[in-house]
């Protein structure tokens, strides 16, 4: 099974050519071409709704194919930063994280505290959320973290996406996942997903890059967001448009790093002689004018409505799945 499966990965990748993911569009523009990696790959933008995404790309299978244990391992021509040799400051960043959406949810009167991380990798932001006190569980399409997460941790994984996680309406109070929205080909199945396992007030909250960034426009094509992995290049405004799609309200983004001083400065210290980032550069990743941002990384978080809003379901309805592109 491993040789078939490194043989698999060695092949080269089946392109297709697909619809927009978010609107379901056809019309495309060509915005550069992406030599960086071994497989060449083109990034295009929706005419219609301006979302980047690569296209033509790999297929779903392939896609998932790529999650193997060398890209959590750092043996793949691109791959994941092993949080297993970064715990202390997964869980500081982890600890900042849950305690502010925990003030956010007992503002709205919601007292349980019970949280589902998409793209939940070895399972570190789990174990710490459930030191925390909170109910954890992960989806996680990589058998070999996911395994890692249960056998370590003792977590309950999903090894699907949350769109086939087959969870209990609402059975969670946080849907959050750091670094793993542009990877999703089929987004908005996602997004409803959360949609419907949040509880009334629930909040979802992502990490992503921005590519309406002086990052994205001063690196051109060697953006390092590029990868083959992230069929999906979010801007402020097209996952703003793609949660509200969805259904959610009170959508708020933030340009550079989601830890407020205190975090950062424990997240240095955690990291001991890796410092990482300066406290300068920090700063500056802040800076934001409007959806355009100087440093590529933003936090996006939105509350799903505490009533049902008729509007929301009439627009859902003009919508319909053809045009949210969810593959349904």
């Amino acid at each position: 099974m491993a040789e078939i499966a490194r043989r698999a990965k060695d092949a080269t990748p089946r392109l297709e050519l697909v619809p927009c993911p978010l609107c379901h569009g056809e019309q495309r523009d060509h915005v550069c071409r992406v030599a960086t990696w071994k497989a060449p790959f083109d990034v295009v933008r929706c005419r219609d709704c301006t979302l980047l995404h690569i296209n033509p790309r790999p297929s779903v299978d392939d896609l998932d194919a790529l999650y193997d244990a060398g890209y959590y391992e750092g043996a793949s021509d691109w791959h994941y930063a092993d949080e297993r040799e970064q715990q202390e400051q997964v869980r500081v960043r982890a600890a900042g994280r849950l305690a502010r959406v925990a003030t956010r949810l007992h503002a709205g009167g919601i007292e349980t505290r019970r949280v589902v991380e998409i793209g939940s990798a070895f399972g570190v932001f789990l174990d710490e959320a459930r030191k925390q006190g909170w109910e954890s569980l992960g989806c996680e399409v990589s058998p070999a973290s996911a395994e890692y997460a249960e056998s370590t941790f003792g977590l309950t994984i999903r090894r699907v996406d949350l769109a086939d996680a087959d969870l209990p309406d609402a059975s969670a109070d946080l849907v959050t996942g750091s670094e793993v929205v542009e990877h999703l080909a089929a987004p908005m199945r996602t997004f409803r997903a959360a949609h419907r396992v949040l509880a009334p007030g629930g909040i979802v909250l992502f990490s992503t890059a921005n590519e309406r960034s002086a990052a994205r426009l001063v690196r051109g094509a060697r953006w390092g967001y590029y990868m083959p992995g992230h069929v999906v290049l979010w801007s402020a405004t097209s996952l703003r448009d793609a949660l509200q799609r969805a259904g959610f309200i009170e959508i708020s983004v933030s340009a550079g790093d989601e830890r407020g001083l205190a975090n950062f400065l424990a997240f240095r210290r955690a990291a001991g002689a890796v410092t990482g980032t300066s406290l300068a550069a920090w700063m500056l990743r802040r800076l934001r004018l409007g959806d355009w941002t100087l440093g590529a990384g933003m936090i996006v978080s939105a509350r799903k409505p505490l009533v049902a809003d008729s509007s929301t379901s009439r627009r859902h309805e003009t919508h319909g799945n053809a045009s949210d592109g969810d593959g349904a």
